[in-house]
């Protein structure tokens, strides 16, 4: 077979998984104009994130990383170099997505590192919105230039977040750019 036939057979079989694809009135912008026109609970803030202040205190001079999972990844990564000063409480306040229940605080000690869990919610006991570090905490003091200040990472140090938009209107956009590309491809490898 010609390279054309293979390339008509590569058009059409395109076609059909893209126009498989396809539902009518999956969108209709008649139903709801605007956000108003949506039903939510009254309480409902449309918020994905809520600011908490914590207390953190240290038994002697380090400096801490905040996390948002108990792995301490970058991903997860809220604030760095946070430095406590010995028997000082510091308060650090944090944007933490609402849907995270639990903040990790990892400290340097004589074996490593360890990690302190602290809850989101300070409805219970459990989850105090003060946070005093065990003494196995290693003494370890900033670089001059960074006294006293940490880096704060809103949502999170890899900068990665969650951006809402209409879904369906970009697949859509999608389609009409794959379905051009394809027509113009086949016009021009047609001749």
């Amino acid at each position: 077979m010609k390279t054309r036939d293979y390339l008509n057979i590569l058009l059409a079989a395109g076609s059909i998984v893209l126009l498989s694809a396809c539902e009518k009135e999956v969108y209709s912008p008649e139903n709801a104009k605007n956000t108003k026109d949506l039903s939510a609970p009254a309480d409902f803030d449309w918020k994905t994130t809520a600011s908490a202040t914590y207390s953190i205190t240290s038994p002697v001079n380090t400096i801490v990383s905040i996390y948002t999972d108990a792995a301490c990844t970058d991903e997860s990564l809220l604030a760095e170099g946070v430095v406590l000063k010995a028997n000082r409480p510091t308060e650090v306040t944090l944007e933490i997505p609402t849907y995270k229940t639990n903040i990790y605080v990892q400290y340097p000690t004589a074996n490593g590192k360890a990690i302190k869990e602290a809850g989101t919610d300070a409805v219970t006991r459990a989850n105090d919105k003060n946070i005093i570090l065990p003494p196995a905490v290693n003494q370890e003091e900033p670089e001059d230039d960074k006294k006293g200040f940490g880096h704060y990472y809103y949502p999170n140090k890899s900068g990665k977040g969650t951006l809402m938009f209409e879904d369906l209107i970009l697949i859509w956009e999608i389609m009409t750019l794959t379905i051009s590309s394809l027509l113009t491809m086949w016009t021009l490898f047609s001749q």
